[in-house]
């Protein structure tokens, strides 16, 4: 299940992984960017990867640094 609709000025998209249902706005009033960011999340989806989440790797001696 996929598609692109329109709350308000902006688009959203809704998509769909292991029958868990996911909405994501495109934070865009084109139709294009969320079409675009629709086969993004369908791309990651099909590598296997979880959509949408993204974790920034942070080095040991970083953290240490901080404490």
């Amino acid at each position: 299940m996929r598609s692109i609709y329109k709350r308000g000025n902006i688009y959203w998209i809704q998509y769909s992984r292991r029958g868990e249902v996911y909405r994501e706005s495109s934070q865009s009033d084109k139709r294009m960017v969320a079409k675009k960011l629709l086969a993004k999340r369908e791309g990651e989806i099909a590598k296997g990867k979880t959509p949408g989440i993204h974790f920034e790797k942070v080095k040991f001696d970083e953290l240490a640094e901080d404490v």
